[in-house]
């Protein structure tokens, strides 16, 4: 298996590092990483996979805090933190003793740090072990003047490094803005900047950190800034800042988040926070005071006292890779990543995943019912490179809305399985699923057993074979208000099974919309089929079952609207097939189907009926195809009654071969072939009184006897 790791320069994935020819050091591989210059240290690579990156990203204008809070937050790690098994290693010598040097200035001498220069920062890599619940992380400390982001122009010279990064820290002292829009500008300037690069911070979190909370601690320190008293929550914070991430930490971070967001909101900075909220794919907010105290003339007046430093380092590992909250009637239980969640919900519980991308390397089983939530697909996204299949449903009953489902990678895998149960899916997009050879996987959904399946508001797309898939007899799935676009075989299949659509949309499929392949039902209604490779509704050769078309259009598709074979029955009303190339409707082998009202226009022929077919138009509009109106040849059988045949580019009806055709009140007009086109050996008749049954003979024709027959013999 290829190993992946985080560059930590550009923050790409990279597969290996190359080793440098002249010595035993390593550099990204990547060309255009702005990093080449630097050396990638070895010790970061080892035991990589126990101790995953954490990319401290730090923005926020000259003077408001950024440099101090890196050291407070090394000094709390290294002096105050007491978590059992717990321990920090710098992983390259160069960057510790610089770290080091700057450290004993500020403890032994209380001088604060000088304004940081503006070049491309090398971050400062700490290994932390046996954090409480997260286990092993390694922090990737950026650390950069605040001209860097000043313009975009600085940014792109000196700030690249959070072109990738998942999530930012924006470090800012509210009392110390140059007027109260600047941080609105900064906005507008990395918003800028993150363009150019061919970013968007929408796809980022921001963890919004307030600098200097110990300016805020009187009463009415923040009155000359239009600052109202600052909240009693964020105040008790600051004065215990004891955060344990395995007991309450989550908890009180969100407490925290809250009553900052509501005192903001009373404040100058209101509509700014709103634009980060718009901004951003979250936005968490915490406060902070790196020195516990004031400095005069860059000077401390006692010791380091640092307050709320590991907040920003708890909401990254958070923001940038999402946890799962586990709520049940007893209360709510934080999980850092959703497959511990799920083993630990109890039957019954929502499992409510936070914004971000979640990445799985093995099937997610679901075996107990529960329901997962998102916030939505664009903000909560489920990643899985698992074989076979990505997320697994078993339970007798899950639901799961508000996020994404998506198989990335190389291996052959479906996104979801149903084997068992019932599971119902609202708003959640399905794609990515990879086929394998010979012919298998590659499903957005594939439905097995006696599962059944409900689908509202989903997106299916851009899997290698197909959206969906229903594949035993007693299997059944159910879309609605849903879209199915751009599979590499057709939306939906149903080799056996049922499947029902309603109000949906299936479009740009490389070969069908919609196929019933040997035997099964499928019922349509409201729905558009359009631009599919070949056909909107394919039956396949051979199969059964019935198909049901409601107020259904099929358009634009290489072949045919809507092709029907086997001994399937179709009944449409309201039908519209229009700009097919082919037919609108063909009927072969021997199908049979009623076309009630509905338009066929623009395709090669309206309806084609051939074999043993049989067909029944009534009351149906046929006009302003290329060839004929309604096409019957060979053996087929049908009744054309009350319909309109107008503008077509041969006849309005054309029966050749042994076909027989009864027909009565139909109006015919401007088609260029004449009305009715009837060739050697086939049969024409007058349709009795729709009360009565229609004397037709299979083997119809000339002198041949009939007998009565139904509508469908």
């Amino acid at each position: 298996m290829i190993r992946i790791m985080l560059c930590p320069y550009c923050q790409r994935q990279v597969g290996a590092f190359a080793k440098v020819p002249a010595g035993a050091t390593l550099r990204c591989p990547l060309a255009d990483c702005p990093g080449q210059d630097f050396d990638v240290p070895n010790l970061y690579t080892r035991d990589y996979d126990r101790h995953p990156p954490v990319a401290m990203s730090i923005l926020g204008p000259t003077g408001h805090g950024k440099t101090m809070f890196i050291e407070a937050l090394l000094t709390h790690l290294e002096r105050h933190v007491n978590w059992p098994g717990f321990s920090t290693q710098w992983m390259d010598e160069v960057g510790m003793r610089e770290i080091r040097e700057r450290l004993r200035t500020l403890r032994q001498q209380g001088q604060v740090a000088d304004a940081t220069q503006r070049v491309f920062p090398r971050p400062k890599i700490l290994r932390l072990r046996n954090v409480p619940r997260l286990g092993g992380r390694q922090l990737l400390m950026y650390d950069t003047s605040g001209e860097s982001f000043s313009t975009s122009e600085n940014m792109l010279e000196s700030g690249r490094y959070v072109r990738n990064s998942p999530a930012i820290l924006w470090l800012v002292s509210v009392t110390e803005f140059e007027y109260p829009e600047q941080l609105a500008d900064l906005t507008t300037t990395y918003a800028h900047a993150m363009e150019l690069m061919g970013a968007d911070p929408r796809e980022q979190g921001m963890v919004l950190v307030l600098t200097k909370g110990d300016l805020l601690l009187e009463p009415d320190a923040g009155a000359a800034a239009g600052l109202p008293p600052l909240p009693p929550a964020a105040r008790e914070f600051l004065e215990n800042d004891d955060l344990n991430p395995a007991g309450d930490a989550w908890g009180r971070l969100e407490a925290v988040h809250v009553a900052l967001d509501g005192w903001l909101q009373k404040t100058p900075l209101r509509n700014t926070i709103n634009l980060l909220k718009e901004q951003f794919r979250t936005l968490k907010l915490t406060i902070v005071s790196a020195q516990g105290r004031p400095a005069i003339d860059q000077a401390l007046t006692m010791d380091l006292m640092p307050r709320g430093v590991l907040a920003p380092l708890l909401w990254l590992c958070r923001v940038g890779h999402p946890g799962a909250w586990v709520e049940t009637k007893f209360g709510n239980v934080f999980h850092f990543d959703l497959p511990s969640a799920l083993a630990a919900a109890p039957p019954d519980a929502t499992v409510r995943l936070e914004p971000g991308t979640a990445t799985l390397t093995e099937p997610l089983i679901f075996s107990r019912p529960v329901t997962l939530v998102g916030a939505g697909p664009a903000s909560s996204r489920v990643v899985s490179s698992a074989e076979k299949f990505g997320f697994g449903f078993r339970s007798p009953f899950v639901k799961v809305s508000d996020l994404s489902l998506a198989h990335v990678g190389t291996a052959p895998g479906d996104v979801v399985r149903v084997v068992g149960g019932t599971a119902e899916l609202t708003n959640v997009e399905i794609r990515g699923a990879v086929a394998g050879q010979p012919a298998a996987f590659g499903d957005g959904v594939l439905v097995l057993g006696t599962s059944k399946v409900r689908l509202t508001n989903c997106h299916l797309r851009e899997n290698a074979a197909r959206g969906l898939s229903v594949r035993d007899a007693q299997a059944s799935a159910h879309l609605i208000r849903c879209t199915v676009t751009r599979n590499g075989d057709a939306g939906l299949l149903v080799l056996q099974g049922d499947c029902r659509v309603e109000a949906g949309t299936v479009s740009e499929n490389a070969k069908y919309g919609v196929e019933l392949r040997t035997n099964g039902s499928l019922a349509l209604e409201n729905t558009v089929l359009a631009n599919n490779g070949k056909a909107g509704v394919r039956v396949a050769p051979g199969a059964a079952g019935t198909v049901r078309l409601n107020e259904v259009t099929a358009e634009g598709h290489a072949e045919r609207g809507v092709d029907v074979q086997g001994t399937v029955v179709l009944t449409a009303a309201g039908l519209i097939c229009r700009g097919n190339k082919a037919a609108g409707v063909n009927f072969k082998e021997e199908s049979r189907g009623t076309i009630s009202g509905g338009l066929l226009t623009g395709n090669t022929y309206g309806i084609i009926a051939a074999g043993k077919s049989r067909c029944e138009v009534h009351s149906a509009t046929v006009s302003g195809n290329t060839d004929s109106g309604i096409l019957f040849a060979e053996q087929a059988t049908g009744v054309c009654v009350n319909s309109v045949l107008a503008g077509n580019g041969n006849g309005g009806l054309r029966i050749f071969g042994t076909a027989a055709v009864a027909h009565r009140g139909n109006t015919f007009d401007r088609n260029a072939g004449g009305e009715i086109i009837q060739g050697q050996g086939a049969t024409l008749t007058i349709a009795p009184d729709p009360d009565q049954p229609i004397p037709l003979d299979l083997e119809s024709g000339p002198g041949a006897k009939r007998k009565k027959r139904g509508w469908f013999g």
